[in-house]
């Protein structure tokens, strides 16, 4: 009581310095003591006071290794957040959902649930993605900007998981209530959800969509011509394809970024296919036609 009463009272009169050697002393005598748990907060709250937040976060940590208590919520809050802050999504991810569980805060439990979908969606873990992104666009206190982010990160974590019922769902409605690069992103994806599904006609149709889009957008445009040559090809359109496909090779603008490098790939699929031999239709006689000098 003694050792803990000291470092109370540094702590209460906002004396961080002191309060960090007092707890400091304490836990080094009890370790396990009655007031581990309460001094645990205040320690990394005092760490947080004097601008060492990288301690602060060890000691937040340390007192969301138990059970809950009081101090929990707070806890999680602060770590949640900070590693969040630091890329670090995997690991900010269990401290969100320990905080969604441990509120009873309507806002709290909220932006806990944000957390998690935007921590999951980063870290490409898209059924935790998809699932809290429902959970947002169901909740009462979304506004439009998160829907956005909600509608996005349902629609492409449902494309990366072949759900491409609700994947659409998502698309739609952001390539329409979008213009920007994103709403041109979505265009695309449905594109590909069609050539996937092998509806050649409706990507036809998404693609010469996109093309009339304002603002366009290099990339997307770049991308279209190569799903449409892709269609083509499959179609055995080759004249088509070759001259979609051409016009990304001679006129993009932008060497790094991966387009003409797939463009390059692409190329050589389409002339091996140009030159494959042609077989012979059934009643007709070959012809072969012999050059000059040959």
């Amino acid at each position: 009581d003694v050792y803990y009463k000291l470092a109370y009272k540094a702590y209460s009169d906002s004396n961080h310095v002191e309060a960090i050697t007092q707890i400091n002393k304490y836990m080094g005598k009890y370790p396990t003591g009655k007031y581990t748990n309460e001094l645990t907060v205040y320690l990394a709250n005092s760490y947080e006071k004097t601008g060492d937040m990288p301690q602060a976060i060890v000691w937040y940590r340390k007192s969301l290794e138990g059970p809950n208590t009081a101090f929990t919520e707070f806890a999680a809050v602060k770590v949640s957040k900070y590693l969040y802050n630091k890329g670090l999504y995997e690991e900010a991810l269990p401290y969100y959902k320990r905080l969604e569980s441990v509120s009873s805060d309507p806002s709290v439990i909220y932006n806990a649930q944000l957390g998690v979908m935007r921590s999951s969606f980063l870290n490409e873990n898209y059924p935790d993605a998809v699932n809290y992104a429902e959970k947002i666009l169901g909740s009462s206190q979304m506004n439009p900007s998160v829907r956005m982010e909600a509608e996005y990160s349902k629609a492409m974590g449902s494309f990366k998981l072949s759900d491409y019922d609700k994947a659409k769902t998502s698309l739609s409605w952001i390539e329409k209530n979008n213009t920007t690069i994103m709403g041109a992103e979505a265009k695309f994806t449905l594109a590909v959800i069609y050539f996937k599904e092998v509806n050649y006609a409706k990507a036809k149709i998404e693609l010469s969509a996109l093309y009339k889009r304002k603002p366009s957008y290099d990339f997307y445009v770049a991308k279209a011509l190569i799903l449409e040559t892709r269609i083509f090809m499959q179609e055995d359109d080759l004249v088509q394809a070759e001259q979609k496909l051409k016009s990304v090779r001679d006129n993009y603008p932008f060497q790094d970024d991966g387009i003409l490098a797939e463009a390059d790939l692409l190329w050589d699929e389409l002339m091996i296919l140009k030159n494959q031999p042609k077989d012979v239709e059934p009643g007709k006689k070959p012809v072969i036609e012999v050059g000059d000098g040959n």
